[in-house]
């Protein structure tokens, strides 16, 4: 739906608080879902820095913070759809900001590590959801923030949208697609193409930006 005089990041923030007043839209959480591989792969210990990038409802970040022990920051483009205990967790350090705006630095600071990369970003069925033109910029900021990067991601069309009018995901590509651009800013240490159980592939990467 076309929007004039909004930029993309109004239009998109928009969008989502409309979808996230659906109460059901958040029943399910993938990042949550994930966050038990995602610390066996990753072999994360406690007091690690990470970031939830497209937080949601917060409970991955809750997952990983209370049960891993990590030290979780949020981000995400709006905070309406944060669960209260997420909201009370995270709430006064959360980060309010699109993938594709200037977040890494304002990150870094709030972990409490100077301009320090954070040891993990953790972003999970978050790409596809990005317009196409910025998706390359996602990964950049991504990559520029942590160490390691931990991405989920949905290679089918949803069927959320339609109860708003709206597509939801706006990059839908293959496993290979992914993979190939992916491993333009680091090395891949583990990937799998999982869609014939999850209908999503999963990437763990080494950063090429900041070790």
């Amino acid at each position: 739906m076309i929007q004039l005089g909004k930029s993309t990041t109004e239009v998109e923030k928009t969008k989502y608080e409309e979808m996230w007043s659906i109460p059901s839209y958040g029943d399910i959480s993938p990042g949550a879902n994930i966050a038990d591989a995602f610390a066996k792969i990753s072999g994360c210990k406690p007091g690690e820095t990470l970031i939830d990038l497209g937080t949601g409802s917060g409970k991955a970040a809750l997952r990983l913070q209370n049960h891993y022990r990590l030290k979780v920051l949020t981000l995400d483009i709006t905070t309406k759809c944060m669960v209260p205990d997420a909201f009370d967790l995270f709430g006064k350090t959360h980060t309010e900001a699109c993938l594709w705006g200037d977040w890494p630095e304002t990150a870094n600071i709030r972990s409490g590590s100077g301009l320090d990369p954070l040891d993990y970003a953790y972003c999970c069925d978050v790409m596809e959801h990005i317009p196409p033109e910025f998706t390359m910029l996602c990964l950049a900021n991504m990559f520029r923030a942590a160490r390691h990067v931990f991405i989920q991601v949905d290679v089918e069309q949803e069927g959320w949208g339609r109860l708003i009018n709206e597509t939801l995901h706006l990059t839908v590509m293959p496993f290979e697609w992914w993979r190939d651009h992916i491993a333009e800013f680091g090395e891949i240490l583990d990937c799998r193409d999982m869609i014939a159980k999850i209908r999503r592939s999963i990437f763990y990467v080494r950063s090429n930006s900041c070790q």
